[in-house]
């Protein structure tokens, strides 16, 4: 699993498809079966990657939200 492809394909989903303003949980990011088509804990492990991603400061113009009911991290494009 390359998790930096999947990292760069969430940038440009958030770059191209969220509009300002707009609150997502990380799997919205991925149109169509390429998220179903992981494992449950290929998607953890990316969720982890990805908030990692982001408190490291490597993804621009976002802003962690408040947690979902199911306590997936939600984010919101500023």
């Amino acid at each position: 699993m390359d998790y930096q492809e999947l990292l760069a394909d969430a940038k440009q989903a958030i770059d191209n498809s969220i509009k300002t303003g707009t609150v997502f949980e990380v799997k919205s990011l991925f149109a169509g079966h390429k998220w179903d088509e992981l494992k449950i804990g290929q998607k953890r492990y990316f969720g982890v990657y990805f908030s990692n991603a982001f408190n490291d400061g490597n993804i621009p113009n976002i802003r962690r939200y408040e947690e979902s009911k199911n306590h997936h991290n939600r984010y919101m494009k500023i």
